[in-house]
């Protein structure tokens, strides 16, 4: 039983806080280490360090020749009618006539919500992103870029705040047996229920603030 209240600081310590970090070496060439991070970071809010140590944080990034490009994403909603004469076809999605992808002659393509077709013509809006660069520097001057995904780190801590709770739960209803608080037949079943409640909620909410961190290394 001791072991076990010893395993319980290690394992909440191993499971808290987790993440990876990527460098050029673990990749087959640098051009792939890229594209890797493209593929992974492009749509994120990242941190980046730079090799004098100061961060900023900037809602999207690319990698295009040794140049780290900060972007700029911009969603917008538009809305737009066009002539039934103009359609090749209309894929619905499932039994939804409201929303599919409509197909024009002239090879365009929208992904439609709220279709509407009215005699000759077809009402739609539909969603575009915008990509402008706000700055842009040389890959050499970076150290390293990280992101967090917020719900990867929910899982880990879940366990830990069980594992936690349950420890914690056990050691103080053993207290209040010995002690003559709880005379119950089973020491500790209901301080070992509440405080692993309280681990797994307090678990859950400590690994969503604190995620999963994924850090991308150029000149560590």
């Amino acid at each position: 039983m001791k072991i076990f209240y010893l395993l319980i600081p290690v394992l909440s310590l191993y499971l808290i806080g987790c993440s990876s970090t990527y460098k050029v070496s673990d990749f087959p060439s640098r051009d792939k280490f890229y594209e890797d991070f493209n593929n992974s970071a492009s749509d994120k809010t990242v941190k980046i360090t730079l090799s004098n140590d100061s961060t900023f944080t900037n809602n999207g990034v690319e990698i295009v020749n040794d140049t780290l490009y900060c972007t700029n994403k911009k969603i917008e909603n538009l809305n737009k009618k066009i002539f039934l004469s103009d359609i090749k076809e209309i894929k619905y999605s499932g039994s939804n006539f409201r929303k599919g992808l409509i197909l024009l002659k002239d090879g365009e393509s929208f992904e439609a919500a709220e279709i509407n077709i009215e005699n000759d013509t077809v009402a739609f809006s539909f969603t575009i992103i915008i990509n402008s660069f706000n700055s842009s520097l040389s890959i050499n001057k970076v150290k390293e870029v990280s992101y967090i995904n917020h719900w990867l780190g929910v899982p880990p801590s879940l366990v830990s705040g069980t594992v936690i709770g349950i420890g914690t739960g056990t050691i103080l209803g053993l207290i209040l047996y010995k002690s003559g608080v709880d005379n119950g037949y089973s020491p500790g079943r209901y301080e070992v229920l509440g405080c692993t409640a309280i681990g797994i909620v307090a678990g859950g909410i400590w690994g969503w603030l604190n995620g999963y961190t994924y850090t991308y290394q150029f000149n560590p």
